[in-house]
């Protein structure tokens, strides 16, 4: 996968330059940034399903007794105004509820299904009987880019490092397959993409999905059957694992 360096350098800079304004420090007696107690914050909001008015009272409470000079954020939209850069793009496109086309492309502006003929959007009764489309999607489906998550992993020098083991990574036991790319596949590949193969830092990913069931068994029957595109440049046990696997 080619990710592209001219793309990659506004994205880059944008990064960098809120990150290094979010990472300083709460205020003069401390060595906390303004960023980890902000992500920490909100982490407790989401835990416990705070409201906005619970958090921005509990920001105001913790703000009075901060030191003078403080640059804690006063309100939950500033707290989520700081994160806004650190965040990685989605899109939302409308889905037949039938599941028979994505209304993107030559569909885009399509009202109705062409195949089954399904509405697009939620019928509503007019005040004369008449059914009526609303402006809210039957089915929506929300991709995330990979691109541009796999780009974060070579914005910072560990993780970069990381993303190259495949090719300079030490092998203790070259008897053991301990990396897919040991595996006679990736070779394959290898040689079949020889141009490819010669940059470490080309990304092989690996598409998988499987189907659940959001809010439990014993719900309604409803189920979500998200694709995951997942990076396999890293490492066995690298702490970064956690982190790559992209749903789009």
């Amino acid at each position: 996968m080619y990710l592209g360096r001219r793309s990659w350098r506004p994205l880059a800079k944008a990064y960098y330059d809120m990150l290094s304004a979010a990472q300083q420090p709460l205020h003069s007696h401390t060595t906390v940034s303004q960023l980890d107690v902000v992500a920490r914050l909100l982490a407790v909001k989401s835990q416990f399903r705070l409201g906005r008015d619970a958090f921005d009272h509990i920001l105001t409470v913790f703000g009075g007794l901060l030191p003078e000079g403080h640059i804690l954020p006063k309100n939950m939209y500033a707290a989520q105004k700081l994160l806004n850069a650190l965040k990685m793009p989605y899109q939302k496109i409308h889905a037949c509820p039938n599941g028979c086309i994505l209304f993107r492309k030559e569909y885009a502006d399509a009202k109705q299904c062409p195949k089954c003929k399904a509405s697009r959007f939620v019928e509503i009764v007019g005040a004369e009987g008449n059914k009526k489309q609303s402006k809210i999607p039957m089915n929506i489906l929300r991709y995330l880019p990979p691109i541009p998550r796999i780009q974060r992993l070579y914005m910072t020098e560990d993780s970069a490092k990381q993303m190259t083991w495949h090719k300079s990574g030490v092998r203790y036991n070259p008897d053991k397959l301990v990396h897919p790319s040991d595996g006679e596949a990736w070779k394959h590949f290898d040689g079949i993409h020889r141009d490819k193969a010669r940059e470490a830092r080309n990304v092989h990913v690996v598409l998988a999905t499987d189907g659940f069931n959001p809010y439990g068994m014993t719900a309604a029957p409803y189920s979500c059957w998200p694709m995951f595109v997942i990076p396999l440049n890293l490492p066995p046990a690298s702490s970064f694992n956690d982190r790559t696997y992209f749903c789009c």
